[in-house]
This record gives structure tokens, C-alpha cells and sequence, in this order.
């Protein structure tokens, strides 16, 4: 596999996707055309059991080519994006290669099919499902064995993950943008996303006495005034947060920090709210998050105050 970052070795984690797909794509190939089917299944003991009925183009390929290739995907989510190259999809993939067998012993069908029936009832493994013999007689079971499995899994950072998450439950309008390069500084962010620098805010995560998390908003070029916020707040000038603080109380790494998603207190400076849309942390040093700045006070309740220095 070329993507080894991608890859799924484990085979005990490939198997899990199999038993989570609700449907697989079975692939197979006469002469030189290619030819591709969804399927209901059921897996067990490195055996795949397909359900079919009557005759049919997918049968007579079989009868002349026996090799098949089987399709397994779940966690399947579009992660959008304003520009085109930056839209991306989270999944987990298998496949499955082997020899497909279309079963005739009426014993061996009924066992196949209790496989399947239990695949789709998993909660309730100890059913007893029963078939009419005219039935097990005319349906069509075909059994492949798996000789090899590969898996692929794409997934979104965890703390990007995170963050979309609460963009969603919460119905926040906000678009989260995922990167190849790092936007941990806003020179960073300015190059990949390429446009201005007054386009973007900083999110100074600060702690006053009492342990609380103040986090003060202000534009990329500007620096946050620690006498200014505690002036605002009514207490000492509060500190900076470590990276390990801003962890623990954020539930973020440092230099992905968004805007809102957590407790604590938000100040805006008043230069932010000029601006109609900015960008802000997005959860990771490899995305951000574009909102208007009227959301962004909608999301996290902030007070808009002068903190700028």
C-alpha cells in the first residue's frame, strides 16, 4: 500500500469492519469487463457468505471466474471545505480477495444463511430462525473464502474531531478547514490559506489566581494587555497558561485552540468584532476554523472589551 499511514494491519481490527458494514461490493471480472454488485453478507471464521436469488449475470461470471474481490467500508463522513482541495473523507476500508463457491447442500445453505440473519440481528445472537425447505432449495448462497484482506482508514485528528463535533451539536455556523501544513502562527496560517493577516485571531489562553481560564480574543497582529483583562474582570492580572494548562482546561493543544467549545471566560477585543468573518484555531496546528464574528460571540458568550495593548 502506498499510503502506509493509512494502512490498517491488524486483522482483528479489519474484522471488526467487516461485522460493522451493513452492505459489502462484491467485484468480479469475465473476460475483460468488470463487473460490481452490493450484496447483504454475513462473515464468519474467515469465511464471507453472500445472499442471492434466482439467476443472474453476477452467477454466470462466477461459473466461468471464480476469483472475487469484496468491499467493506463504515465511519464513511464527507469533511468539507470552501476550496475544493482541501474537502476530505473520514472511512475505514476493507478488502477482501478469494474464491467465491456457489453452495448447493441444503445443510450447508441453512447454516450460511443463520450467519447472515445473524449479522443483521447481532443483538440477538441467540435467535433460531427457520426456512422453508422450497426456499433453502432455490436460494443462492455463494461462500468465499478470504486468502488475503488489506485495510485502509482515513480519520480526522482527534481534536479536530472533537471541536466538529461540538460545531454540530450545538449548530454552530462555522466551517472547519483541515490542512496539510502547519497554522500554528499566523504567518503560518496567512500562507496557507492565503489571505491577509488582519483575517485572523489569536486566542491568548491566560489563568488568574484562582485557577479560572480567561481566554482573550484579539487580532493576529495584536497582543493581548494582561492589566487590561484583569481591569475588565475585576481581579489581578492573570497569567499565562503553560501548554499543559491550556491542555487540561481546553481540552485542546496549544496552537489549535479555538475560540469556543470549552469553559471559560471570553473576552473579544473590539477591533475582532470589525471584521465580518475571521479564522480562528480549529482545533489542531493543522486547521482552522472560519466564522463570522458575530457567531463566534454567539458561540462562546463573550464580552466584548478593549484588551489590546
Amino acid at each position: 500500500m502506498r499510503r502506509k499511514d493509512k494502512e490498517i494491519v491488524d486483522e482483528k481490527v479489519m474484522v471488526s469492519i467487516i461485522e460493522k458494514a451493513i452492505i459489502c461490493r462484491v467485484a468480479m471480472c469475465w473476460q475483460d469487463e468488470p463487473y460490481v454488485i452490493p450484496m447483504n453478507f454475513g462473515y464468519r471464521d474467515n469465511y464471507i457468505y453472500l445472499h442471492s436469488t434466482g439467476e443472474g449475470r453476477k452467477l454466470d461470471i462466477l461459473r466461468n471466474n471464480d476469483k472475487v474481490c469484496i468491499e467493506f467500508d463504515v465511519d464513511v463522513e464527507l469533511v468539507q471545505s470552501r476550496k475544493a482541495c482541501n474537502t476530505n473523507m473520514k472511512y475505514k476500508s476493507v478488502l477482501a480477495f478469494g474464491k467465491a463457491v456457489i453452495l448447493k447442500d441444503i445443510a450447508e445453505k441453512k447454516r450460511a444463511l443463520d450467519i447472515i440473519m445473524h449479522h443483521y440481528y447481532y443483538h440477538d445472537f441467540s435467535s433460531v430462525f427457520h426456512y422453508p425447505e422450497d426456499v433453502l432449495e432455490k436460494v443462492i448462497i455463494i461462500k468465499v473464502k478470504v486468502e488475503k484482506m488489506t485495510g485502509k482508514e482515513s480519520l480526522m485528528n482527534p481534536y479536530e474531531e472533537k471541536i466538529n463535533k461540538y460545531i454540530k451539536d450545538y449548530h454552530i455556523k462555522a466551517e472547519h478547514l483541515s490542512f496539510e501544513t502547519s497554522c500554528h502562527s499566523v504567518e503560518e496560517a496567512v500562507r496557507t490559506v492565503n489571505t491577509s493577516a488582519e483575517d485572523f485571531v489569536k486566542n491568548i489562553c491566560l489563568v488568574d489566581k484562582e485557577g479560572n481560564l480567561i481566554v482573550a480574543i484579539v487580532k493576529g497582529e495584536d497582543r493581548a494587555s494582561t492589566k487590561k483583562i484583569g481591569k475588565a474582570l475585576g481581579v489581578e492580572s492573570p497569567r499565562t497558561a503553560n501548554s499543559q494548562e491550556i491542555l487540561e482546561k481546553t481540552g485542546f493543544i496549544c496552537g489549535g485552540v479555538p475560540s469556543f467549545g470549552y469553559l471559560a471566560t471570553f473576552l473579544i477585543d473590539p477591533k475582532v468584532m470589525e471584521k465580518e468573518v475571521i479564522y480562528s484555531g480549529g482545533g489542531s496546528e493543522k486547521s482552522l476554523i472560519r466564522i463570522s464574528t458575530q457567531e463566534l460571540q454567539k458561540a462562546n458568550q463573550g464580552q466584548v472589551v478593549r484588551i489590546r495593548k
